[in-house]
């Protein structure tokens, strides 16, 4: 039998770097994301977990929640293309969650989303990382981007090519230019990493508003880096929480 605390993981005790995220496992193939499970014994939750992520945003139960709370300025980073792109940041970006606050470590894409709103999935999605250094623990920001105006932030971002395990430095940027106006409405639910080892210690936090990009700016960004989206996992016994009207 598979013991439930080693499920878990241990993201809550120490740091995992971005660079990381694509040594041993890909999407497709032998080391796809339903083999994840089995290529290392750390790993098993991701086939075995209760509390996986993502999910179909769907079902949600309305709460008084408050409105996400960031402070942020333009950051230094280096970008890495480990089978997405991945932007590893300076500090100086922080997301206050009942008074208590954790710093950005990193922000990331997929595309298609990860997350669904009732089966259906975005073009892309935008994934903020924080983590509260006290703690270890970890809080997850996320906003779709779909089709619409051109997006200034991600314009920058498209000039980044850095080829698959290697890295560049990635121009100074205010990560909430990625993110939408509206911070009052989201998703909420407890969750894990996307990416092995899934550890079950992340709290999600997924916009409703969505966030818009041209569309050559996401065609520019498909063709530049490989889908990256894994599979939806059933939502279980959890509750889904919506903020907002």
């Amino acid at each position: 039998m598979i013991d439930r605390r080693h499920l878990l993981g241990s993201l809550a005790a120490v740091a995992v770097p971005a660079s990381a995220f694509a040594q041993s496992w890909g999407y497709d193939g032998p080391e796809g994301p339903d083999r994840w499970g089995m290529l290392r014994p750390d790993w098993q939750a991701c086939m075995a977990g209760q509390e996986q992520s993502p999910v179909d945003l769907i079902d949600a139960v309305r709460a008084d929640l408050p409105m996400v709370a960031l402070q942020s300025q333009p950051l230094e980073g280096r970008a890495v293309h480990s089978g997405g792109l991945v932007i590893e940041t300076s500090a100086g970006c922080r997301f206050t969650l009942a008074g208590d606050r954790f710093e950005l470590q990193f922000y990331r894409f997929h595309h298609p989303s990860e997350h669904a709103i009732g089966g259906q999935r975005a073009n892309m999605e935008v994934q903020f990382w924080f983590r509260q250094q006290s703690t270890g623990r970890w809080c997850a920001l996320a906003a779709m981007i779909v089709e619409g105006a051109a997006n200034a932030g991600l314009g920058s971002v498209l000039e980044l090519r850095p080829t698959l395990g290697s890295a560049v430095t990635a121009p100074m940027l205010d990560p909430t230019t990625l993110m939408p106006r509206n911070r009052q409405a989201y998703w909420r639910y407890q969750g894990s990493m996307t990416t092995p080892p899934c550890a079950e210690v992340v709290l999600w936090t997924v916009m409703r508003e969505a966030v818009q990009a041209s569309r050559e700016q996401i065609v520019r960004f498909t063709e530049a880096f490989p889908a990256n989206a894994r599979p939806l996992v059933p939502m279980g016994r959890r509750f889904l929480l919506s903020s907002g009207a």
